[in-house]
């Protein structure tokens, strides 16, 4: 399935993204193991877990960044097998991820996103995409330079507002963030569940979730495996309750 018009594709097309039994490898060590998780359109789904569980390696995995080798499974958009298929062709597509860390580009933001949006041949007004998001006073600045942690998600998430994507990977969103900000991140997440995107957010210990309109499901990883799943705010009560600890089944 090759998307030859993005604009009519974004504007009528829902998508499901799955993966089937995924296991991802960093240098050759398998980071995620044997990880089925589903994510259906205008449902957010939620990955819960400890540091170093292997949350963002599964997203970037899934999105086919090449460090994130993918060495058995499948991820599967609808119906489509795009597991061998290189970032921009899974960008095309539809998929997107909102990284959590950024590194300090030589361009201007607005450069960046007029890119971004020329790829994905989006006829986008940027500076009002940044005055939406309130990071207008960042539009001549070199991306990502010395932003702080409110802006450089703001940024982030202007990309993914820029491509117009259908299935939307964000990797804890919330983290490094003041509440003013993670407000209008929230927001823009709700619009893109109303609109029907199919949503994936990484989350250390669910605090967006409590400025998310749907509740949707939840998995939690630990080491690098789904050891748990269920709707939302029944997963987070057991994290705060009882910790990472209850689910590795050394806990009280």
């Amino acid at each position: 399935m090759l998307i030859r018009d993005r604009k009519a594709y974004t504007e009528c097309v829902k998508l499901s993204l799955r993966t089937v039994d995924l296991s991802i490898s960093i240098d050759d060590k398998v980071i995620v193991k044997n990880v089925s998780i589903e994510a259906m359109p205008g449902e957010p789904v939620f990955l819960l877990g400890p540091n170093g569980s292997g949350k963002s390696s599964l997203l970037k995995g899934i999105m086919g960044i090449p460090s994130y080798k993918i060495v058995s499974g499948k991820v599967i958009m609808d119906s489509e097998d795009i597991t061998g298929l290189p970032p921009w062709e899974r960008v095309r597509r539809g998929l997107w991820i909102v990284h959590q860390l950024n590194f300090p580009l030589s361009v201007p933001t607005y450069f960046l996103l007029e890119k971004i949006a020329a790829r994905a041949r989006a006829n986008v007004n940027i500076k009002a995409v940044l005055d939406a998001l309130g990071i207008s006073h960042l539009y001549y600045r070199e991306a990502f330079n010395g932003f702080s942690g409110g802006e450089a998600k703001k940024l982030e998430v202007a990309t993914a507002l820029v491509s117009r994507p259908i299935c939307i990977m964000l990797d804890e969103p919330d983290s490094g963030v003041d509440i003013d900000s993670l407000r209008v991140i929230a927001g823009y997440i709700n619009l893109w569940l109303r609109d029907g995107r199919t949503i994936i957010i990484v989350t250390h210990l669910g605090a967006i979730a409590n400025f998310i309109e749907k509740e949707g499901k939840a998995y939690v990883l630990i080491d690098g495996r789904i050891v748990y799943e269920g709707r939302l705010h029944d997963v987070i009560r057991l994290v705060l309750e009882k910790g990472y600890s209850y689910f590795k089944g050394d806990g009280n």
